[in-house]
């Protein structure tokens, strides 16, 4: 018995390397955005940088551009790829000049890709709505976030906010991972203003150990101007 079940596990792992090695394959990964040294840099707006990897013999292995001028690619395949990580052997650069996009095409091609003999770790996350997240982690630690599609505010906003425990009973914490919060506002059901406060950081508390057993809701504002509105329950 104890044989068997070992041999299920193994499947089972072997199933699902396969499955984030062929999801890799398989999209254009559109750049979502960047952590370089604990900086961010957000793509919401064009260009889009992205990244397609082939297992083939007749095109570049690995291959992103920012604009479509300059490009990155595998030049000396093929790249190794794993369950979790792909190795490229030697990753260059083309050396046209650049135009307007000069500091995107550093960060993204050079600071993040461009390199020999660098193993990146990889994690494909796929959503019910069909929508797929790459995370890409360099061998320093750098970090690049794609999907199969276009990030727009909403969803960056969305992504980034984590409001919890709901249900809460005493403290409730807001954390906002890439965008700056401005001002934090607390309503009950009928939308009579309970709690505000612009005295914030991107990782805020709130005592909510008063509030009476209900649904209330939670607005977040961010400097940018856009907010996120999320409800919660007190128990």
């Amino acid at each position: 018995m104890k044989k068997n079940i070992f041999f299920i596990l193994l499947l089972l792992v072997s199933l699902i390397g396969f499955s984030q090695e062929e999801d890799l394959l398989n999209n254009e990964w559109i750049l979502h955005y960047m952590v370089i040294d604990g900086e961010t840099t957000t793509i919401l707006n064009a260009p889009y940088p992205s990244i397609v990897f082939n297992n083939s013999s007749n095109e570049f292995d690995v291959f992103a551009t920012v604009n479509g001028f300059n490009y990155f690619a595998e030049f000396s395949p093929p790249t190794i790829f794993n369950e979790n990580s792909f190795v490229v052997q030697e990753g260059g650069v083309t050396l046209g000049d650049c135009f307007s996009d000069c500091e995107l095409e550093n960060k993204y091609l050079g600071t993040i890709l461009l390199g020999f003999e660098r193993e990146f770790n990889y994690e494909i996350i796929s959503e019910s709505n069909g929508n797929k997240t790459l995370t890409i982690v360099t061998p320093e630690g750098n970090i690049a976030v794609h999907g199969n599609y276009f990030l727009s505010v909403d969803e960056l906003t969305k992504r980034t906010t984590k409001i919890y425990p709901n249900p809460v009973e005493d403290v409730l914490h807001i954390n906002s991972k890439e965008l700056i919060i401005k001002k934090i506002n607390v309503f009950s059901l009928l939308g009579t203003s309970i709690f505000e406060t612009s005295d914030i950081d991107q990782n805020y508390s709130i005592d909510v150990s008063s509030l009476k057993m209900g649904v209330y809701f939670v607005q977040v504002i961010f400097e940018d101007g856009n907010d996120y509105m999320h409800k919660f329950i007190k128990k």
